[in-house]
């Protein structure tokens, strides 16, 4: 391979002609971030020139954007007692569509190792914006909230259920 820093293209050579990056400090996508990422390193500013200026010492300077277009909305829907309620139906309009899921009746691990118990409800690849999410059940009043979906991000959001009884 090759690099080019100044203008200069400099031969690149690994051992056994691969290369293993490690990432120190590891990289870790924090709570209600969504993982899909990536890295863009830097090969200009990744290259620093051992004492004399005939060679380089490879330093990765690594720039780490979340790249996914869409949000999720996370959280959960419990009575007024805060029991919670399974089989919800979390919703918001996409235009001028329902998008929506309910909310779930048994433990259930995402594909991203999220883990959600019943009561609880993930609505991924929501376009980032303001929506209101509207909660349903039969039994219950129909529950509303203003919500904003951040690309990229878990958007945690929790609801109250009335029941229709009083």
């Amino acid at each position: 391979g090759w690099a080019a820093k100044g203008g200069i293209v400099y031969p690149v050579k690994f051992p056994g002609n691969h290369m293993t990056l490690a990432i120190k400090p590891t990289v870790t996508a924090g709570t209600h971030v969504s993982p899909d990422l990536v890295f863009n390193i830097d090969v200009d500013n990744s290259f620093v020139p051992v004492k004399g200026g005939s060679s380089y010492i490879f330093k990765p300077h690594v720039q780490v954007v979340n790249a996914t277009t869409t949000g999720s909305l996370i959280g959960w829907v419990t009575d007024l007692s805060g029991n919670p309620v399974p089989d919800a139906f979390v919703y918001v309009y996409v235009n001028g569509l329902p998008y929506g899921v309910p909310t779930f009746d048994q433990p259930y691990v995402s594909p991203l190792g999220e883990v959600f118990d019943p009561g609880q409800y993930w609505l991924p690849y929501v376009p980032g914006g303001t929506y209101t999410a509207y909660v349903a059940k039969e039994g219950y009043q129909t529950a509303s909230s203003q919500v904003s979906v951040l690309n990229g991000n878990f958007n945690v959001y929790n609801f109250q259920l009335e029941s229709d009884s009083k």
